[in-house]
């Protein structure tokens, strides 16, 4: 169990946050994984804001928002391999609107070239 405290304008929140694992670990080692894994799962959250503008999404329908939220990790980690083939650092936000403009790059991206 993990108990969180923030201060949000005059008011403390508190929160419980069980986790469940099959491995046997000490407390200290428990608390590394669990900040690991919300590492993870914040920089997705930021990454998908800043370069997809996620938070920005006008969609109320809960199964179109779903699906757009699915397409965008989808273009992401599409993004995040192009990247890694540039010559040269290009941010994710560029590789996007590289590939809405350029049908080659596109194609290779989406290995249909």
């Amino acid at each position: 169990m993990i108990e969180s405290t923030r201060r949000i304008g005059e008011k403390l929140a508190t929160e419980l946050r069980y986790s469940i694992s099959s491995k046997p670990a000490k407390a200290a080692e428990m608390m590394q994984l669990i900040w690991a894994h919300w590492g993870i799962e914040n920089q997705l959250h930021w990454m998908l804001d800043v370069s997809w503008a996620e938070d920005a999404c006008l969609i109320h329908d809960k199964v179109a928002a779903r699906n757009m939220a699915t397409l965008r990790k989808m273009t992401l980690n599409l993004a995040r391999l192009a990247q890694q083939q540039q010559p040269k650092k290009v941010s994710l936000k560029n590789i996007r609107n590289l590939a809405a403009g350029d049908p080659e790059l596109r194609s290779s991206i989406l290995g249909l070239d």
